[in-house]
């Protein structure tokens, strides 16, 4: 079972009012940091020191999902503003 699994079970035991002070307490500073670490080294091991495409993917993949996320809004303003055209409350 991994760290994330284990944390998102433990809180998942925790009333509503205890997550925040559970929170706090296992999201130190050092906690955050050694986890960050091991976890870059586990994923250099794992797929850079192998030359494994699946940084480039995931990079790939990351990218369009951003980029998605970050012109969604103005799209949807588009879509709302040509809708309101159609029915002839456009105010252009």
């Amino acid at each position: 079972m991994s760290n994330l699994q284990h944390f998102l079970r433990q809180v998942a035991g925790l009333k509503l009012k205890e997550v925040p002070s559970f929170v706090k307490s296992v999201a130190t500073y050092d906690n955050v940091m050694n986890e960050s670490t091991r976890f870059l080294k586990e994923y250099h091991r794992k797929y850079i020191i192998t030359s494994s495409p699946k940084p480039l993917f995931q990079v790939m993949s990351g990218v369009g999902v951003l980029s998605y996320a970050i012109g969604w809004p103005a799209e949807l303003r588009h879509m709302r503003h040509a809708e309101a055209e159609k029915e002839g409350g456009g105010h252009h």
